[in-house]
């Protein structure tokens, strides 16, 4: 590639904001006697992570808190520099210089904006560097390289091989199962073959292993089971200390079988609750949600019906003291489409429903009666 860059006269007031920036995991500051292949190490990094801003001619004190400007004395002595920088792209969009001369002392600072690449762009010694924090870090073992094309998305977690073969998977009922409803049949080794999650050695890659191994919990340890979680607490997070007794529940199996059984187990957790939840809406300073199951907190004065009878088993509700049934109605009557339960008894105006000021003060009434929300 050509050397092409844009030039620009910074005056004392540019060059105090440029030295006030302070280097992290986008910004970085090399001293001008700073080797290319050095360089090259930083440049990687920016570009296999989220991008950055180099500036070469700038050093620090000993101290390292402070920095002062360092210049070229001309725009040759940049130019190793400026090669190396351009020698590791393909593509101009992928980077871009700027040289700032002093209106001081009429030194040269190179500034280098790397962007992230879709491409992993290595440094001259060969070797991938990543950002972490203000280090560029060598991707030098397999593992970090693989971590840093799974980042990029130059592959995919699911296609990589596992020490899963054609012998451990042919006769899972799993795999049976789903060839008995292909059509033509085929065989387990034309069926695996065919959708690409076996390779020529047998090997099974990680999508084979979740689709159709009986338990790929025995083979993906920890990265292919669900945990299902319930906290007691009124906070937008839970802790360890809030995590409810049982929990959390593990769900394993093949990945079909994996989503049905939690869906279906977060399903029965939630009707055992005693709460159906529904989106809760606001009217002026009230709120409104509909429960099922359990006795909540007893009220003569307001009973639930089922088809147009007072029932039993249904829930009980409490009116607060500040509403009366005519209020009561007309907040139905503007959120009827969103009650889970909208039962109404005649004149009465008796609705399936909890209408309070405040849902705190409400679960503090149901549990006053020893239950548990």
């Amino acid at each position: 590639m050509s050397i092409s860059y844009e030039r620009k006269n910074v005056t004392r007031k540019e060059i105090e904001d440029i030295l006030a920036i302070q280097e992290d995991w986008i910004t970085d500051k090399k001293g001008k006697d700073i080797r290319p292949a050095k360089l090259s190490r930083t440049i990687s990094a920016f570009a296999n992570t989220n991008g950055g801003d180099v500036y070469v001619g700038i050093a620090h004190r000993d101290d390292k808190t402070k920095y002062y400007w360092d210049g070229f004395d001309n725009e040759e002595q940049m130019n190793q520099h400026i090669d190396v920088v351009t020698n590791m792209f393909l593509s101009y969009e992928d980077y871009s210089i700027e040289v700032y001369k002093s209106a001081m002392d009429s030194t040269y600072v190179l500034h280098i904006v790397t962007h992230k690449t879709q491409k992993i762009i290595y440094a001259s010694d060969g070797k991938a560097y990543v950002r972490h924090g203000v280090q560029n870090t060598p991707c030098d073992t397999d593992e970090k390289l693989m971590r840093l094309h799974l980042d990029k998305g130059l592959s995919s977690y699911e296609d990589e091989y596992t020490q899963s073969n054609l012998d451990d998977l042919k006769n899972s009922e799993v795999l049976c199962n789903f060839l008995s409803k292909v059509a033509p049949t085929t065989t387990p080794y034309d069926w695996l073959r065919r959708q690409k999650v076996m390779n020529s050695n047998a090997q099974i890659s990680v999508a084979g292993v979740l689709l159709y191994d009986e338990c790929p919990q025995a083979t993906l340890p920890k990265q292919s089971a669900i945990k299902i979680l319930r906290y007691h607490t009124e906070e937008s997070e839970g802790t360890r200390e809030t995590l409810d007794n049982g929990f959390p529940l593990t769900i394993e199996g093949d990945i079909y079988s994996l989503i049905h059984s939690a869906v279906q187990k977060t399903k029965e957790i939630v009707e055992t609750s005693g709460v159906v939840t529904m989106a809760t809406k606001k009217y002026e300073s009230m709120r409104i949600m509909s429960l099922e199951g359990s006795v909540v907190f007893k009220n003569d004065g307001f009973t639930a019906t089922k088809d147009g009878k007072p029932d039993s088993k249904a829930f009980r509700g409490v009116l607060d003291e500040s509403l009366d049934t005519l209020k009561l109605a007309e907040v139905y009557n503007r959120h009827k489409s969103e009650l889970a339960y909208p039962y109404l008894d005649g004149k009465k105006r008796f609705c399936r429903a909890v209408v309070c000021l405040s849902f705190n003060r409400a679960i503090k009434l149901y549990e006053s009666y020893g239950n548990r929300y």
